[in-house]
């Protein structure tokens, strides 16, 4: 049985963990398959990379060009580890980031000998994009997106299908024209990648010919603009600059 000082210890412990849990920002891990990606992160997030490597050959991963971070990216950690004991054994290199401010960067690197002088064997590039963090509530309940909201000329733009979907509204995507449909009681939304220009149909007042800030493809992601896409769909949208929450009611 446990001693009243142990049982005490260990239910702070586990609040404690909890807590931690709950509020930290959980970081992205990126491999081989990121290639070429737009990486979408907010401040104080970390970002993991391992690719596969295998020193016994002369080839390393080398930053290509010279890494600087732009002051949004701050290398933490750089290691190499290897799969098995056995000489020749490949492995993998592993970097880890700190997101320490909003902007642009990139991570670029090439697999090469450091003493040869000739392009790379591969390369490896990701496009970051760090966005300040904000809050979404729906009726007053945190709405969760697997990639966080955008801020694009004072517009909060974010993934359309969880948006659509959490509104009650019903998503179809066209890969071969980037084209994407909402549907909600008769409502319709159409609209395209790169565009600002918006079809819709079965709307009493109309609709407006065009959003402020164009819809973008990110992260695998279709983002437009909240506000838009939410009173479209018959919601109110109300914006705290204090504390950076954008509340749908509807």
């Amino acid at each position: 049985m446990l001693k009243p000082k142990t049982y005490l210890f260990l239910s702070m412990l586990l609040l404690i963990t909890m807590f931690s849990q709950d509020n930290a920002l959980a970081g992205q891990v990126l491999d081989e398959s990121s290639n070429g990606d737009v990486v979408v992160v907010i401040v104080g997030q970390s970002l993991e990379l391992s690719l596969e490597s295998n020193p016994s050959t002369g080839y390393l991963w080398q930053y290509f060009p010279e890494f600087a971070g732009g002051g949004v990216l701050e290398e933490t950690g750089h290691e190499y580890r290897g799969e098995s004991n056995l000489i020749g054994a490949s492995g993998r290199e592993y970097w880890s980031f700190k997101v320490i401010g909003t902007g642009n960067a990139a991570i670029s690197l090439g697999y090469m000998r450091p003493w040869e002088s000739r392009l790379p064997e591969k390369t490896f590039t990701v496009d970051i994009k760090v966005t300040p963090q904000v809050a979404v509530l729906l009726n007053g309940k945190t709405l969760d997106f697997d990639v966080p909201p955008v801020i694009r000329e004072d517009r909060t733009l974010v993934p359309l299908r969880v948006l659509s979907e959490a509104l009650g509204a019903e998503v179809e995507w066209f890969p071969v024209t980037r084209q994407v449909t909402v549907q909600k009681e008769g409502i319709t939304i159409e609209m395209m990648d790169g565009s600002s220009e918006v079809y819709c149909s079965g709307l009493q007042d109309g609709c407006t010919a065009s959003m402020d800030v164009p819809a973008e493809i990110m992260a695998g992601r279709f983002f437009v603009p909240l506000r838009f896409l939410s009173e479209t769909l018959g919601c109110r949208v109300e914006w705290d600059g204090v504390t950076r929450t954008v509340s749908i009611i509807g």
